[in-house]
């Protein structure tokens, strides 16, 4: 139901600061960011305001008891730090995009670049070759 909202929010807002206010990609950046901690926000109210008494009961011994293992596998697994730079990442790369001569080709080239980051992750040779003539061809022809 949140995400729901979220997402309503989120396509206004953006309707909004890119049509709207011209802002272009930044102000879809901002409508992202914007709906973004309105989910946290509403998160936060729903989990400790009151509402539903079964959501939230305090804090337990029991509710440290298994932690230790969940960090030592959360850290070995990398994924939430690399989650979040990989967020960081697109959103410095959109961003930056707009201060290029044609967004629609930088924006192309940004996201072709991360296929060919992933393939290579995968060690799949065969895809980062059609990614890279992919990516000269769309630039060649505009």
């Amino acid at each position: 139901m949140l995400s729901s909202f979220q997402f309503v929010i989120h396509i206004l807002l953006s309707i909004l600061f890119v049509y709207k206010l011209n802002m272009g990609v930044s102000g879809a950046m901002i409508a992202l960011s914007i709906s973004s901690w309105f989910l946290m926000i509403r998160e936060f109210i729903y989990i400790f305001g009151g509402w539903c008494p079964d959501s939230w009961k305090g804090f337990t011994v029991a509710a440290f008891k298994d932690l230790v293992p969940v960090i030592k596998l959360s850290i070995s697994s990398g994924k939430y730090f690399l989650g979040a730079m990989d967020l960081l990442y697109y959103a410095v790369l959109v961003l930056l995009a707009r201060y290029m001569p044609n967004t629609k080709v930088a924006i192309s080239a940004f996201s072709i670049c991360v296929r060919v980051a992933n393939e290579l992750g995968r060690g799949n040779a065969k895809a980062v070759k059609f990614y890279h003539w992919q990516l000269v061809t769309e630039c060649s022809n505009r």
